[in-house]
This record gives structure tokens, sequence and C-alpha cells, in this order.
């Protein structure tokens, strides 16, 4: 009897020293594994900072602005007269330039080169690429209602588009090729948050959006919203219903 008492001791011992031994190696491999996501993490955060230093120095502007929405159910309001800058050669609204030249340099130190190739069109300019489109549609056969709505979805109206509000840029590229395959654009992708602006008219939010895709757009909304919307996953006209019926709940 003694002996098995002395055999169940040694076995107990011998179990709970497996098991140390299993909880050490676990340990160690869960050290070895996680610690370049830990590093990469340190790495973002590092970045996140110098970036959030850049910005916090700029100017704050109210929702009226940042969140101004503009499509074909929502017009221009009248009494909005944007103050005009020229970036890059381009005209933008100056309250979004600061924004925007900051986030140029950061693009070129990171080795990517963005080309502005739109931004302010005013109501006029709008509206004759407005009625070129339609006339073409119509021409190739299609009915008047058919190409109206289209023309709204590629182009849009004279004072229901974004471009009136001089909040919205365009970038190209100088070798030709489809925005979204180049470097610029994930680069925006990346890091567009960081300076307060998003991706205009996304891929898979043209029910909303009334527009097609159009991976070359982006829109300043301030850095908090546009942080917030990209954690939402929403497009500007889902967030601006969004707030609103946060404000009233």
């Amino acid at each position: 009897m003694e002996q098995i008492h002395k055999l169940r001791f040694w076995m107990v011992l011998f179990a709970l020293a497996a098991t140390g031994a299993a909880v050490v190696t676990a340990l160690y491999f869960w050290h070895q594994f996680s610690e370049p996501f830990r590093q990469a993490e340190e790495r973002n955060q590092s970045a996140a900072s110098a970036v959030s230093q850049q910005t916090d120095t700029l100017p704050v502007y109210d929702d009226s602005f940042n969140l101004m929405l503009v499509n074909r159910e929502n017009k221009l309001p009248s009494e909005f007269m944007p103050r005009l800058t020229k970036v890059d050669g381009v005209l933008v609204e100056e309250r979004v330039a600061v924004y925007l030249k900051k986030l140029l340099a950061a693009a070129k130190s990171d080795g990517v080169v963005l080309t502005l190739r739109s931004g302010y069109v005013s109501e006029e300019e709008q509206n004759a690429r407005y009625e070129k489109v339609l006339q073409s549609l119509l021409d190739s056969g299609l009915s008047r209602m058919k190409a109206e709505d289209q023309a709204q979805r590629t182009v849009g109206k004279g004072g229901y588009n974004e471009a009136q509000t001089g909040m919205s840029v365009c970038f190209g590229d100088e070798t030709g090729a489809s925005f979204e395959t180049t470097d610029g654009y994930h680069w925006l992708l990346n890091h567009c948050i960081s300076y307060g602006f998003i991706l205009r008219y996304p891929e898979r939010k043209a029910s909303a959006t009334g527009v097609t895709f159009r991976p070359e757009q982006f829109r300043f909304v301030g850095v908090k919203h546009a942080a917030r919307m990209r954690e939402l996953e929403m497009c500007l006209e889902e967030y601006v219903h969004y707030v609103k019926m946060q404000a009233v709940s």
C-alpha cells in the first residue's frame, strides 16, 4: 500500500512538472509569435502619434462645414461661398488646403507622388459638363430618363455636385494608369483619414451616394469624422444621417 501511495505521489508530481513545462513552452512560443505584432503595433502607434502632433496644430472647423452634404437630393446652400486658393495649381477651399498640403507632403516623404487633377468646379462649368454627357447618352439611344439618371451618377448637375464645395479633390497618375491600381491610391486608403479625408464614393456604397465608384475622388470631413467614418464603415450620406440620429436620441 505504501508503494502505491509513493507511486501516486510521483505520478502527480510528474504531471504537475509536465504541465508547468507545457505552460512555460506555450508562453515562450506565444511571446515569439506575438512580439513582431507588438512591435508593429508600437510602430503604428508611434506613426499615428507623429501624424496627430502634425495635425493638432491645424485649425478645427465646425460640423456645418466638415459635414456639408451635396448630392442629387441636397443642393449646395445658396449662402455658401467657398474661399478658394490653389494647391499645386488646383483650386480648393482654403480651409481644406492646409490639410491637403500636409497630406501631399506626407505622401512625398513616403516616396509616393500624388498628382492633383481637379478640385473646385463652378456651377456653370459643372452644368456644361453635365449637358455634354447627357447629350452623348441621348445620342447613344438612351431614353431621356435613363440618360439623365446615368449623367447624374457619373457627372452630376451644377449645384448638386461635390466639386462646387471646393472640399473634394481628384487625383491622377502621370502614367495614365487607372488610379485604383496605383501606389498613390493605396497610400491614400491607408493614410487619408489622418489628414481628415475620406474616399468620397466607395465601390460598395453607390446605392447610398447615388454615384458610381470613383477611386480618384477624396473629400475633406475633418480628422475626427474621417476616423469615425472608417470605424463605422460609412460613406458621407450614411454618416451624416447617423450623426443626426445620434443628436436626437
